[in-house]
């Protein structure tokens, strides 16, 4: 009597091999998110222990979460938190989304330009650099880090970040602006202010923008247009401290010494107790405000995140519009 095997069912095989893949993906996710918790502890991100900080920061843990979805949320409102200069709080946020969800580009971009306005330029730039492998295409990451290398006084790198945004998107006012700085920097003011004037026309309430267009004007002795545009920079925004500065020091080599000294006055009214070496620009730093798409291997969960158009609030003004006067409230009488 012979013994026949079993036939083959080729449905049933196929469908073991797709099992077997998807659990080779499957543990392969895992190690990948223990390797990231890893770095998790390398960077820092659940325990910052620099002052008064780590407070904060240890509230950092899974327990408040509820479920995957709640990572956009934790964004939102390190958004809130950050919109509030209270950049210690937004990065614990920042955290907790990344926690939920590391592939969610958004929080490694926002919390690296938490880290830039507190001093942590480490710190930003490896949130940068996670950011960018998530999307390496992304002009506003890229803006931000040439920024911070910027601060870093590494001026090459940051070009060349700053050239890849401007690539990847040419109506970025924050990166003409920041490119501007790095020329300004190594004395070439002529190109400098085309990036300047990019910017603004571009987003005209660049306070940014104007405050360092008046450097480069005020470097070149042109000292009328820089007072227009640091009088137009502080307009735009009265707590901008270094335009008050920079107009400051204008008005006194014009021989404006009383509004030269009000000038200065606000400044140190608005924390500034340094005597003004030099002329003062400002970097920008951008959030990712609506969420975008991310990409990795979340995906295989079918967590596929739907893919919302990136906007970033500007505020506009008509172009025929003309700011020419320093705000009243802040001068004194009749601006005087």
């Amino acid at each position: 009597m012979h013994e026949y095997s079993r036939p083959v069912n080729s449905k049933s095989l196929i469908c073991n091999k797709k099992l077997l893949k998807n659990l080779n993906k499957l543990i392969f996710f895992f190690l990948l998110i223990f390797s990231i918790n890893l770095e998790f502890v390398a960077l820092g991100i659940c325990e910052i222990t620099e002052n008064d900080e780590s407070r904060l920061l240890n509230n950092c843990s899974l327990d408040d979460f509820v479920g995957l979805e709640n990572y956009t949320e934790w964004n939102s409102i390190g958004n809130i938190e950050f919109q509030k200069h209270d950049y210690v709080r937004a990065i614990c946020r920042y955290n907790k989304s990344i926690m939920v969800n590391p592939f969610f580009v958004d929080p490694w971009n926002n919390r690296g330009a938490a880290f830039s306005h507190l001093g942590r330029n480490d710190d930003a730039l490896r949130s940068y650099d996670k950011a960018l492998e998530i999307d390496p295409n992304n002009s506003i990451i890229w803006n931000n880090k040439g920024a911070i290398l910027w601060r870093m006084g590494r001026y090459n790198e940051s070009q060349r970040c700053l050239d890849k945004s401007i690539d990847f998107d040419s109506k970025n006012a924050a990166s003409w602006n920041n490119k501007g700085i790095v020329l300004y920097e190594i004395g070439n003011f002529n190109d400098a202010l085309k990036c300047f004037n990019n910017s603004i026309s571009l987003n005209l309430y660049s306070a940014e923008a104007w405050n360092n267009k008046g450097a480069v004007y005020a470097n070149q002795g042109n000292y009328n247009e820089a007072l227009y545009c640091f009088k137009n920079a502080a307009m735009i925004n009265q707590n901008l401290t270094e335009a008050w500065i920079n107009g400051g020091m204008v008005l006194s080599i014009l021989g404006e010494l009383n509004k030269s000294e009000r000038s200065f006055s606000v400044a140190r009214e608005l924390g500034y107790e340094e005597a003004p070496q030099e002329y003062l620009v400002i970097t920008e730093y951008s959030l990712i405000i609506e969420p975008q798409k991310s990409q990795g291997l979340i995906e295989i969960f079918s967590a596929i995140i739907k893919s919302i158009p990136q906007k970033i609030s500007n505020w506009r003004i008509d172009s025929h519009s003309t700011i020419s006067s320093w705000p009243l409230s802040r001068l004194g009488p009749h601006g005087q």
